[in-house]
């Protein structure tokens, strides 16, 4: 017999419900929570892999003695990475686990990290200067974002054009303006993020458009500089120097994406390789007809004669203009085969870089061995010690495992520098003696310059060396005085007297100008009128209502750059070399000079010197005395006399002395971490001085130096 069951009633079940939804109700939010937290758990765990990953990628740029890509500016620059719709935006940065939606990663040049992303649901926050890693739940993608600390622009490029420094910072603006205002650079604007600079006036932005200085005159003291676009799909731009000291005789050839060219400027000796006649001016960028497949370039215009090589992606070098290299010609004109459209060289073949000064070209090879072509004398100007002229690229025995290669342009001064993969330095042409093919000056070096006398090179630790003549101070930054310092002493009125007296120069000049009491209550008014103008008319103005006070030029020698007036003990702060210039005369020179030099005992080597200078009875006595030594011996007996004030006392070691010449290569340790330096010799300013400026970048900071014409008080 079955036993009988009773079901549950209604009112059992909705109490049954009521139960289970009470606890639900508060177990519910409970479980939430756990959950929520778990997956913010796994956030910030994915967070701090990235930010270990960022911090590795910083210790590996150390180890392998890299400089990131700096694209955001801080008070040393950061390395960014960004992220937008769960995709990176360039470059990504290697690290396991699932990519952000959105957001950046910033690593800063002493290695702190900032961390601002999002996963679609939380941000993620880790300022540069925190530990902990902050999860926010009320912050949309737009509102999620690190702080980078403040501290100047910061810069990662700079180029010197005469007297002007182009300085690109490292959020990817343009600043502009000369070397002795370096704090108050003008913004050119109306352009996108620039990624490259070029000869101070054309730019290459991210997008691949390129941009040309555009100045706009607003009738104020102050120029408007914008940018106006040049092209777009260009992937390099190389522009050639000018050979009449002006924009309109520089050519620019824009290298697209799709590996053609396109140029424009005159075409006045075939260097646009058009195939048409010469003399044409081309005002906006054409096509080279006949060229495709190009890898990069090479382009040199020298005494109005273009050399231009083009290097294509198989490894072959076609060249146009003159000094083509054996490749077909259209005429010949002295020792120049000219080609007025790109042939290729014929016997040259896996190049993997180019290089050319105009009448000297270099092809280094996949084996690093170099062929050279062009026009040599007795100077050795191709390194192979006084070959002749070489019409066809030639196998040249000095030069092997060469890593990069750097020519010197100017028509009367040829040298050239080659860095090896293992850091040598060496250097050819008038340079060193004429019974040397190449001579080494250094080792361990990444990168340099050469121009004129003198030689500039980063090594692998990012120190500065120098070597050569050391022209207008270009080769040290700022003065080093005495007692070790470094201040750069341009003195107000050779600046002016250089420049021409304009209005733009004078408001610059005058704002820091702090009159000495003697000269206060004449020129006070003039110079208070000149710091408040704002236009050229109230500039006029100012002379006009002060016509008496215009001999203030003849009281300016007396004022450095930066305002403040030169005490008259500095003018005696001479060293025994300006005795040595000074007294030209053989017989001055031994009675003012040479007679009360003093020689310390460490250089003792240079007794011999100064006794044959002294018993020297006429001038071809004397000099004799130099003939009779080697060049580098009686450089570094000029140096040493930098160690003597002007009465022949010893005063101090040359370690903290700017020495006039550099006959070996010498580290600068007044500056460290350079990441880029920049010189230029183009340009003469109104009386027919060359200018020679340096610009250089340390520590993401910007500095300019030369002209020693400006770095010593007027006598």
């Amino acid at each position: 017999m079955f036993k009988k069951y009773r079901g549950f009633t209604l009112i059992e079940l909705l109490a049954v419900i009521v139960i289970i939804g009470i606890i639900l109700l508060v177990v519910f939010p409970v479980v939430t929570k756990i959950i929520e937290e778990a997956e913010k758990g796994s956030f910030r765990n994915s967070v701090y892999g990235i930010v270990k990953s960022a911090e590795y990628k910083h210790a590996d740029n150390l180890l392998k003695n890299k400089v990131g890509k700096v694209s955001g500016c801080g008070a040393s620059g950061y390395e960014i990475y960004t992220y937008n719709n769960g995709l990176p935006v360039g470059e990504e940065l290697s690290f396991k686990g699932q990519r952000p939606k959105s957001g950046t990663i910033a690593i800063q040049s002493n290695g702190d990290v900032a961390v601002a992303v999002h996963n679609g649901k939380w941000c993620a926050i880790k300022n540069s200067d925190d530990s902990k890693i902050e999860i926010y739940d009320d912050m949309n993608e737009s509102e999620c974002e690190q702080m980078l600390p403040s501290g100047g622009e910061g810069y990662i490029d700079v180029k010197s054009d005469n007297t002007i420094v182009t300085a690109l910072t490292c959020n990817g603006e343009v600043m502009i303006g000369p070397f002795y205002d370096l704090d108050n650079l003008i913004k050119v604007e109306e352009m996108p993020k620039i990624e490259k600079i070029y000869k101070g006036n054309y730019y290459l932005a991210e997008n691949n458009e390129v941009y040309q200085l555009n100045v706009v005159d607003d009738g104020s003291l102050t120029p408007i500089l914008t940018g106006e676009k040049l092209l777009s799909d260009a992937k390099e731009v190389f522009v050639t120097d000018s050979y009449n000291d002006g924009y309109n005789d520089i050519n620019i050839f824009f290298l697209l994406n799709t590996g053609e060219v396109m140029a424009m400027g005159p075409n006045d000796n075939y260097q646009l390789g058009l195939g048409t006649e010469a003399n044409d001016y081309y005002e906006e960028p054409v096509k080279i007809p006949g060229l495709s497949n190009v890898k990069t370039m090479a382009v040199s215009l020298i005494d109005t004669y273009g050399t231009i090589l083009a290097l294509l992606e198989d490894g072959t070098v076609k060249a146009w203009g003159y000094n083509i290299g054996g490749a077909p010609t259209d005429y010949s004109t002295d020792y120049r085969n000219i080609a007025t459209s790109p042939q290729i060289i014929p016997d040259l073949t896996n190049v993997t870089d180019i290089v050319t000064s105009g009448l000297q070209s270099f092809a280094i090879l996949d084996d690093h061995t170099v062929k050279v072509w062009g026009y040599d004398d007795e100077r050795g100007l191709l390194a192979m010690g006084g070959y002749g002229y070489i019409e066809t690229p030639t196998l040249n025995p000095n030069l092997t495992d060469v890593k990069s290669i750097f020519v010197d342009g100017d028509s009367s001064i040829l040298n050239g520098l080659a860095i090896k993969n293992n850091g040598d330095a060496l250097i050819w042409g008038l340079l060193i003696n004429l019974d040397e093919a190449t001579k080494q000056i250094g080792s361990n070096m990444e990168s340099g310059l050469i121009s004129g006398h003198k030689v500039m090179m980063i090594d692998k630790n990012s120190n500065l060396h120098v070597w050569g003549q050391n022209e207008q101070f270009s080769l040290c930054p700022g003065v080093i005085k005495k007692d070790g310092t470094c201040e750069n002493h341009v003195i107000m009125a050779k600046l002016l007297y250089m420049y021409g007296v304009d209005e733009v120069t004078y408001s610059k000049v005058v704002q820091k100008l702090q009159l000495k009491e003697e000269h206060s209550t004449q020129f006070q008014p003039l110079i208070q009128c000149l710091k408040n103008s704002n236009s050229p008319t109230d500039f006029e103005t100012c002379w006009t209502n002060h016509d008496q006070d215009k001999d203030i030029h003849n009281i300016l020698s007396e004022y450095y750059l930066d305002g403040k007036p030169i005490l008259e003990q500095e003018s005696d702060n001479k060293t025994f070399l300006d005795c040595a210039m000074e007294n030209q005369n053989i017989n001055d020179m031994k009675e003012n000079c040479m007679s009360k030099l003093s020689l310390n005992e460490k250089h003792s080597d240079f007794t011999d010197v100064v006794a044959c200078m002294n018993d020297a009875n006429n001038e071809e006595e004397y000099y004799g005395c130099y003939v009779n030594n080697s060049e580098e011996f009686m450089m570094s007996f000029m140096n040493i006399l930098q160690e003597y004030d002007y009465d022949g006392n010893y005063i101090a070691n040359s370690d903290n002395i700017c020495l006039p010449i550099y006959p070996f290569l010498t580290k600068l340790n007044n500056l460290n971490n350079v990441q880029v330096i920049d010189f230029d010799l183009r340009g003469f300013f109104a009386d027919g001085e060359t200018p020679d400026l340096t610009v250089g970048i340390a520590n993401y900071q910007l500095f300019a130096w030369g002209y020693d014409y400006f770095l010593a008080p007027d006598q």
